[in-house]
């Protein structure tokens, strides 16, 4: 099998999220069985036209984008741009069995589009939901919005990561008996022990973890560390844990909004290669964000036994639910309830920790690769043997 994988923001990039780490990991492990994996990705965030990165195969094109206006020469300039990038499939990759799309925007269109003139099947990994989810996001002009139904009636098979986005994709005209809900894995490593979790860490951060943008909405956690340290000027038993803010992406935004005396408290780490020991160090970890598929960032803090304080939105409710920190879900951007939370979580018992410390490890170390790259596999079978899928948890 030969699959064809389309990721803008593949790695080497570094300006990558969930979704590329994902498949990332996916690839690498399709690879170890045999699989030949090769990715079409932004040459502006991959650096070169081609190179081995990990034992995969990245291929950096210019990709075909669709403006705002219709009529834009841009719009026509795109076609002759993917007549070349079929050339170098054809005279340069050579045969393709599938290809894979991440997430459902301009991926889709260019996944279509290949599909069409190989005449082989696609399958789109539809990657999150909301107000910055894959449709809400797609349909920028006249043609993209004409483009989208005719999209999702095409794919051979539709990937979702969790319930919210499987109803979106069958809102948007996907059929049911295409999609099938693949959680992400845990891909960490080392992840430490049920006994290790126990041991609370002494001088403790407050964690986040993720890519500094819109949607992640960290400028949330900024406003209530301002809250809270106002809060300690009148409380000599409260002693506020610094901020750690880890993740790509330009922060000199977010350190603006912190007033002088919180800013001195918050550690802006950047991008981060290996992250276990900035989680082996937090007390818990906080996600406002937005708009989110299956949130890695959450699933790796609760492998580690760190305890998560999550904006109120459907998938991290669900894993509220789970880990037993529902009291500790907040309104997306409401700081003064985050920092409501943060103080009551700050506030609690030493057993109490360790309880959902030990709840959460449980919880967060189920996604294993060998579950999620079976189910991958499985559905590329079904695909090119003319079988449709079917809607199942695999996790």
């Amino acid at each position: 099998m030969r699959i064809l994988s389309i990721l803008l923001y593949s790695p080497p990039s570094r300006n990558i999220g969930g979704a590329e780490i994902q498949m990332h990991s996916l690839h690498k492990d399709l690879l170890k069985q045999g699989i030949e994996v090769h990715v079409l990705a932004a040459i502006e965030r991959v650096g070169c036209p081609y190179q081995m990165y990990e034992g995969i195969s990245i291929w950096g094109v210019e990709i075909p984008k669709l403006t705002c206006c219709v009529f834009h020469p841009t719009n026509i300039w795109s076609w002759f741009k993917m007549k070349g990038i079929i050339t170098l499939i054809k005279d340069r990759i050579g045969p393709v069995d599938l290809i894979q799309a991440t997430p459902f925007r301009e991926p889709a269109l260019f996944a279509y589009w290949i599909s069409r003139e190989l005449r082989i099947p696609w399958v789109a990994r539809i990657a999150c939901s909301g107000p910055y989810g894959d449709f809400n996001y797609m349909p920028q002009n006249w043609l993209t919005k004409r483009l989208l139904p005719r999209l999702a009636r095409s794919c051979s098979a539709a990937i979702v990561l969790e319930e919210e986005t499987y109803k979106e994709a069958l809102a948007n005209g996907i059929e049911e008996d295409k999609i099938r809900i693949i959680s992400n894995a845990l891909i960490v490593e080392h992840a430490p022990s049920l006994e290790n979790v126990k041991e609370i860490p002494t001088n403790g951060v407050v964690l986040f973890l993720g890519r500094v943008a819109p949607q992640k909405k960290p400028e949330t956690l900024i406003k209530a560390y301002n809250i809270l340290k106002s809060m300690e000027e009148g409380k000599e038993n409260l002693r506020l844990p610094r901020l750690r803010i880890l993740g790509g992406g330009d922060t000199h935004a977010l350190a603006t909004l912190a007033e002088e005396n919180v800013l001195k408290t918050i550690d802006f780490m950047g991008h981060q290669e290996k992250i276990e020991p900035f989680l082996i160090d937090a007390l818990c970890l906080v996600n406002p964000s937005e708009s989110e598929g299956f949130p890695n960032a959450v699933i790796e803090a609760c492998a580690f036994g760190v305890p998560v304080i999550l904006s109120d939105i459907p998938v991290h409710r669900k894993i509220a639910r789970e880990v037993e920190m529902e009291d500790f879900l907040f309104p997306v951007g409401n700081e003064k309830v985050l920092s409501d939370n943060l103080l009551n979580f700050m506030m609690l018992s030493k057993e109490e920790v360790i309880s959902k410390r030990i709840r959460c490890a449980h919880y967060g170390k189920k996604f294993s690769t060998e579950i999620r790259n079976r189910a991958y596999l499985d559905l590329y079978q079904r695909v090119l043997n003319g079988n449709k899928t079917h809607h199942g948890m695999c996790q």
